[in-house]
This record gives C-alpha cells, sequence and structure tokens, in this order.
C-alpha cells in the first residue's frame, strides 16, 4: 500500500515537472522569436502597401543604416533596383577622414596612418507597386538601422484639381472662340490672347497631373549608408628640408669689414656735420676754465 502511494505521488510530481517545463520552453520560445523580430520586417510598412483603389497616393522612403561593406551592399542594391523595373538617379559613394596621424620610421621615410568613414548616399526610383518587396531585400544588407521613414500622401483631391482645372479652361476657351467666330469681331473677352491664356492654364493643368500620375506610379527613395569606420596605412616618403642659401664665411668676413669701412665713413660725416656746435663747446668750456682762474 505505501509503494502504492509513493508510486502515485512520484507519478504526479513527474507530471507536473513535464508541464512547468513545456511552459517555459514555450515562453522562451515566444521571448527568442519577438526579439529576434528581422530588420526586414521591420522596414517594411503599411505606408509601402498598396492602398484602396478609389484614393491615390504618392509612396516615398528614406533610410539610413550600417552594412557590412559599402561597395558590395552597393552594387547588391542597384542590382535589385534593376530587377524590380527601377532606376537609380544619384549613386554617391564618398570618403570623410576622421583622423591622421604621422609616425617617424627613419630620417627620410615615415608611416602614415589615416581613419576614415565610408559612406554611400543614393536616390532611386521603383514602381510603386514593387516598393514594399525592394525596401525588404534591401533590409537583407542592413546590420544595423539608424532611422527609417515611409510616407504616402494622398493626392486624391489634387488629382481632381487638376483635371476639373483643364476641364475648365479647355471648355472656356472653346466658348471664347465659338463668340468670336459667330460674331465676327474680336474684343477683350474674345481676343486671340485671351484664349491662348487659356489654353496655357489647360496645358499646365495636364502637365501637372502627368507630374502626380508619375509620382504616384513610381515610388522615391533616398538611401544614406556606412561601414565600419576604416583604417588606410602607407608609408610615404620624407622630404628634405631645403635649406636656405647662405654665402661662404671668407665672402661674409669680407662683406662686414666693407661694412666697417662704411659706418666708419657714416660717424665721420655725422661728426662734420656739427662741427660748429663741438667748436663752440670747446670754447665754452676753455673760456669757462680761464674765467675761474
Amino acid at each position: 500500500m505505501k509503494n502504492k502511494i509513493k508510486q502515485l505521488m512520484l507519478g504526479v510530481a513527474m507530471v507536473l515537472l513535464f508541464t512547468n517545463c513545456s511552459k517555459k520552453s514555450e515562453s522562451a520560445s515566444m521571448d527568442m522569436t519577438d526579439s529576434t523580430a528581422s530588420t526586414e520586417e521591420f522596414v517594411s510598412s503599411s505606408a509601402s502597401e498598396n492602398k484602396p483603389s478609389e484614393r491615390s497616393f504618392v509612396r516615398s522612403a528614406e533610410m539610413k543604416f550600417k552594412v557590412n561593406d559599402v561597395k558590395k551592399s552597393t552594387v547588391k542594391i542597384e542590382d535589385v533596383i534593376k530587377k524590380r523595373n527601377g532606376y537609380v538617379s544619384l549613386s554617391n559613394i564618398y570618403k570623410t577622414n576622421e583622423s591622421s596621424q604621422t609616425t617617424s620610421l627613419s630620417r627620410d621615410s615615415a608611416l602614415e596612418i589615416t581613419n576614415y568613414n565610408l559612406e554611400c548616399e543614393m536616390n532611386f526610383r521603383v514602381p510603386t507597386s514593387s516598393l514594399d518587396t525592394v525596401l525588404k531585400e534591401i533590409s537583407k544588407e542592413i546590420i544595423y538601422l539608424d532611422s527609417r521613414v515611409i510616407k504616402a500622401d494622398e493626392v486624391s483631391f489634387e488629382m481632381i484639381k487638376n483635371n476639373m482645372q483643364a476641364q475648365r479652361a479647355n471648355e472656356y476657351a472653346n466658348e471664347i472662340d465659338k463668340a468670336r467666330k459667330s460674331k465676327g469681331e474680336m474684343n477683350e473677352n474674345t481676343s486671340v490672347d485671351n484664349i491662348t491664356n487659356q489654353k496655357e492654364i489647360r496645358d499646365d493643368a495636364k502637365l501637372n497631373q502627368m507630374i502626380l500620375k508619375d509620382k504616384i506610379a513610381y515610388s522615391d527613395v533616398h538611401l544614406i549608408f556606412y561601414q565600419k569606420q576604416g583604417k588606410f596605412i602607407e608609408k610615404i616618403a620624407l622630404e628634405k628640408a631645403i635649406k636656405q642659401y647662405e654665402p661662404p664665411f671668407y665672402s661674409r668676413a669680407w662683406n662686414n669689414i666693407l661694412n666697417g669701412f662704411d659706418i666708419f665713413e657714416e660717424v665721420i660725416l655725422f661728426f662734420l656735420n656739427i662741427w660748429i656746435f663741438i667748436a663752440i663747446s670747446v670754447g665754452i668750456y676753455f673760456g669757462y676754465k680761464k674765467v675761474k682762474k
């Protein structure tokens, strides 16, 4: 009897232990799934998805992120854009130097160490229907996401406004033309200039509508991506300092002797200029001594 009770208690404990472990395993699995949510899912947005057909949207995206290799990522992203029937309007890879240090190796050589940042700025356009797919494929290159902005600006009413403006200008131009032909005379309201002005308004509205349709059909994307700071080490030659020319010693000594004669001449000329004052001073001195005696 006691053995049966022990076996029953042992069985209950094992069931409780198994249930608790299952819950912990499930919880840990859910936490791991949440914490490792891929960048691919994050860069996607409802703003880049298709909207109701009765509304029109202009979609755009901006992202800044870090990649392993800027050059390789640039080629891959450009291939993705081409594959999705888009085109690149700007692809600019540039380097900015952060710091530079030169260490002497010998009298005529040194080691120059330059720390630099390599970045790429890219603008491209892709069919709006492929925007979300392109962003997901680009996200495969991202190892760290700095920022992401995705916009969907509704332009339905702007398109209606352009249509109405073009239609109104066209009807007004036709009415003016008919009135001019029926009356057979020209006035301020039926002049050719007025008709031309209305046609220009109509054409501008149509052009704005075409531009707007192009923006709706193709989304603009602006990217800035960079890689880990790089280091460039180069051995450079040190240029010898150019010593200023100096004449030899004997030449400088002779020049100094000549300069001494010139100074002596100037001193004599100086005293000759003031000889009258010297004579008066000498006369006063001897006169004073004579009177004193």
